[in-house]
């Protein structure tokens, strides 16, 4: 299989999944192009040399040389609305569009795919879509927007009629999706995987260690709800636990949360470490007792799967992704979110129960194993692959499709 790969920024450190799939995809025996719009990070670099992924393999066009539906809806309203729907790009973006594809089919590795991928709702999408039917090769999409919800039902349409399936990484998701369209057409259900062997099992601290190591490891923006976090710490203190929190990621809310935990008296437990490489991450997990992940809203929630494979007890708020990944009560505890009040309840009970605490992280590396290992994962997303290059008839000569493809723009 030659398969392009279009991702909105590559190799970027959050998106650790989109470069591991890659990697894994070569390491299958098939060929990968790259196109993204922006060159990532130097974490994400470090990774994608850590998996051997090639940069070379990688085709940089700026994202502004082809506007997409979502900017163009807001724009131009309900005639081009219209048109997305009947798989029209408007009078108004057809010679820039005609200029970006023609360009893109003047290069031989793109002529030469069979099949193409996209992740993230957008520009990649909405570039990967047509490129597929001016090649004549399957488009398959994988969503992981938290967005999905609000996002306009004539876009959900236009991506479900076009695209051979779309990957959704949660049952909710799933259901969310088929609601809002009125149908299932497509869909396939694909959780995202954990490589175990990446994650050592259980917490570095000592036997009989006094001091409760807690963590969270998320962005500091409103909706990830890191607030309740630290009221529940106070409740916590108030119960002359003795703790340690640390908080890792960046973002908007940093000074307000800082603030936060000083005027809660919380500045001698408390610590914001801000972003950090993904190793230091992976060693910072492994070394907790108590992962809590208070967000009011995940597709899949990647970090609470792999608190579970380095058997950490996890407290997650009770939305779309971690809902599914906790079973309560077994491996972990969920909360409505914004209950600042059940989340300080199952935090005292697990600071208060080693062995409470040692079998959730045992079962939940279990169930992590079982239904959301990595190799798991590429098996399902191999498989689809190779059926939706089956389904067209995958392998045309490359040359007649670029020919017929120019014609048609």
């Amino acid at each position: 299989m030659k398969q392009l790969v279009v991702t909105p920024s590559f190799p970027f450190s959050t998106h650790t999944f989109v470069t591991r799939e890659i990697a894994s995809t070569v390491s299958a025996g098939h060929a990968v192009t790259v196109l993204a719009p922006t060159s990532g990070d130097a974490e994400g670099q470090v990774l994608a040399d850590r998996l051997g992924v090639k940069l070379e393999e990688v085709i940089y066009l700026d994202a502004a040389a082809c506007p997409v539906f979502s900017t163009s809806l807001k724009r131009y309203g309900r005639s081009i609305r219209k048109s997305a729907m009947r798989g029209h790009y408007g009078r108004l973006l057809a010679e820039r569009r005609k200029t970006f594809f023609t360009r893109l089919l003047r290069m031989p590795r793109i002529r030469e795919v069979e099949q193409i991928h996209a992740h993230f709702m957008g520009w990649a999408f909405e570039v990967a879509l047509p490129l597929g039917q001016l090649l004549n090769v399957p488009v398959t999409l994988t969503v992981h927007n938290v967005d999905l919800p609000s996002r306009a039902i004539d876009e959900l349409l236009y991506l479900q009629r076009y695209a051979a399936r779309i990957v959704l990484v949660s049952q909710a998701y799933h259901r969310i999706w088929a609601e809002r369209t009125g149908t299932s057409d497509r869909l396939a259900i694909v959780p995202n995987g954990i490589e175990l062997a990446e994650f050592a099992a259980g917490s570095d601290a000592p036997p009989g260690a006094a001091r409760l190591n807690i963590i969270s490891i998320s962005r500091l923006v409103p909706g990830k709800r890191i607030g309740d976090v630290l009221y529940a710490l106070a409740n916590l203190r108030d119960q002359s636990i003795d703790f340690s929190y640390v908080s890792i990621g960046e973002g908007a809310e940093r000074t307000a949360l800082e603030q936060l935990a000083a005027r809660l008296g919380l500045t001698d437990r408390v610590t914001f470490l801000g972003a950090m490489p993904h190793a230091a991450v992976v060693k910072a997990l492994c070394a907790s007792d108590i992962l809590l992940h208070p967000s009011e809203w995940e597709s899949f929630g990647i970090v609470v799967a792999e608190a579970m494979a380095a058997n950490v007890a996890v407290i997650a708020a009770r939305s779309p992704g971690p809902g599914e990944i906790v079973q309560h009560g077994v491996t972990g505890f969920l909360y409505e979110p914004g209950d600042v009040e059940t989340l300080s309840v199952h935090l005292k009970r697990l600071a208060a129960d080693p062995e409470l605490r040692k079998q959730f992280g045992e079962l939940g590396r279990v169930r992590v194993l079982n239904q959301f290992s990595w190799a798991a994962h590429m098996s399902q997303m191999l498989e689809l692959w190779r059926d939706t290059i089956s389904a067209v008839g995958g392998g045309n000569d490359p040359t007649d499709r670029q020919s017929a493809s120019l014609g048609s723009l």
